[in-house]
């Protein structure tokens, strides 16, 4: 007899950069635990491109509260420059990583989908320091009292030691595989994803689905769609006219499709023995894969009749995300387009 399969849920993984909105450079993968328990559980990971499903043979299998060993999902990225094109404060490729579960999954406000992050977009309190036995309290103050948690709630301190040497360092021993919450005099500080081998591939994130909880939102509302909605990286595009032939003008300005000066100058600068002409965005400009919006290039813009003249280039070329540029002060990032 053939075997059916339910259809539990989607995982949806959102981009705002992307023209279609989806996150397709992403790859979902899952460890040997996970795939012993999806074939004990008779459930089905098909992944596809942007996401993936989930189907299970018997969901009453799902209905057992003693479950506590998660489907654990590990997010890659095949694309190198989705840390430029990505808004993701305080992350960092090389000792944190995104963190995500269906604990306390929020709902959507003009669906039924359920996101699996606090903020409209997966951000700050998504990320998780990495620890491999040493656990860093970077917020560390020796006036207050810490104790850890797992998601949970449990309180797991017996596992957690102060080192020796430095107040701030404690390690880690006889723990499973996930996150510990830091809590200092009982508030929560900083999480901590715990990782016992030493030898690891760390992934862009981690996502853990608990499938009593799973169970109970497929009870209440049947085919279910967890998001995960990553936004855009906004910076201040900076236009150089190198090329001698604009010194012709008599006063260029840099306009929007609204017919708007959305640039201002910055006059002359020396750029490597030349002297170019400079344009700054008045505001940060989201990156986008394909954008309606156009840039033009005119001379003489009036600004009662919202029109240049002549056009000097009709559409001028789109900051990319291969190249970023710090400012001075560290903080503002900017975009450099060289015409």
């Amino acid at each position: 007899m053939e075997q059916t399969y339910q259809y539990l849920l989607s995982l949806e993984l959102k981009h705002e950069y992307f023209k279609d909105g989806q996150f397709k450079s992403i790859q979902v993968s899952y460890d040997e635990q996970t795939q012993r328990l999806i074939k004990n559980l008779g459930i089905i990971l098909k992944p596809y491109p942007g996401g993936m499903h989930i189907l299970a043979s018997d969901t009453e299998l799902l209905n057992d509260t003693t479950l506590s060993t998660p489907i654990r999902l590990f997010l890659t990225c095949n694309d190198p420059y989705y840390m430029n094109y990505s808004e993701l404060p305080d992350y960092r490729p090389s000792d944190t990583v995104l963190y995500f579960n269906n604990l306390d999954s929020i709902q959507h406000s003009e669906s039924t989908a359920l996101r699996l992050h606090q903020k409209d977009y997966v951000g700050q309190n998504d990320v998780a320091q990495l620890s491999f036995g040493k656990l860093i309290v970077s917020s560390f103050d020796e006036t207050k009292a810490y104790h850890f948690e797992d998601v949970f709630g449990n309180d797991i301190s017996n596992h957690i030691r102060p080192s020796q040497n430095k107040s701030e360092v404690f390690l880690i021993s006889n723990l499973p595989q996930g996150m510990i919450r830091v809590l200092a005099d009982g508030q929560e500080t900083e999480q901590v994803y715990y990782y016992p081998a030493s030898v690891w591939e760390k992934p862009l994130g981690v996502a853990e689905l608990y499938l009593p909880t799973l169970f109970e939102q497929y009870a209440e509302n049947e085919k279910q769609t967890y998001t995960l909605n990553f936004d855009t990286r906004s910076t201040i595009w900076k236009y150089f006219l190198i090329n001698p032939v604009y010194k012709n003008f008599e006063d260029l300005s840099i306009i929007d499709t609204n017919k708007e000066q959305v640039f201002k100058s910055l006059g002359n600068e020396s750029i490597q023995g030349s002297e170019a002409l400079v344009f700054e965005s008045r505001k940060p400009i989201a990156f986008s894969e394909f954008s309606i919006e156009n840039f033009q290039l005119v001379d003489k813009f009036d600004t009662v009749l919202k029109q240049g003249n002549p056009i000097v280039i009709k559409a001028l070329p789109r900051a990319s995300p291969e190249q970023l540029f710090y400012g001075s002060d560290k903080k503002i990032m900017y975009s450099h387009i060289y015409i």
